[in-house]
């Protein structure tokens, strides 16, 4: 038998349960928005713009599902964000996803605490 930990590369096993910081753009769930999107509690952050409203989806290791503490304002939905937050790896059922064109299974969920607009870390 397989075990959890042994599927999850050690990498990502390190960083799991902690506080981290993750670039994306912002798909937001349907019933979870006002008529204009401005204020969010949750979710999809993925790599690039637009990626889950087309067909075949992006596989699951590039999409995360953000839960906010509180809901935050989102003015622009095409700029790009950081989102700060709790990682946890593999959830197995996303809510508020029945509206998508596909239900989003396993990869990340993220707590959030922290949206800010996207600006390149010197680091980087």
């Amino acid at each position: 038998m397989i075990t959890r930990k042994k599927i999850i590369p050690p990498r990502l096993q390190a960083i799991e349960g902690r506080l981290i910081r993750v670039p994306g753009y912002v798909v937001p769930l349907l019933g979870d928005f006002g008529g204009d999107f401005e204020s969010l509690q949750e979710f999809l952050l993925v790599p690039v713009y637009g990626m889950c409203i087309h067909v075949p989806p992006p596989p699951p290791n590039q999409v995360i599902y953000v839960k906010m503490n509180e809901p935050v304002e989102v003015e622009k939905l095409f700029d790009a964000v950081w989102v700060t937050g709790q990682l946890q790896i593999d959830v197995s059922e996303l809510p508020n996803t029945e509206n998508l064109n596909y239900a989003p299974e396993g990869g990340f969920s993220l707590s959030g605490v922290k949206v800010e607009i996207y600006e390149r870390d010197a680091s980087n």
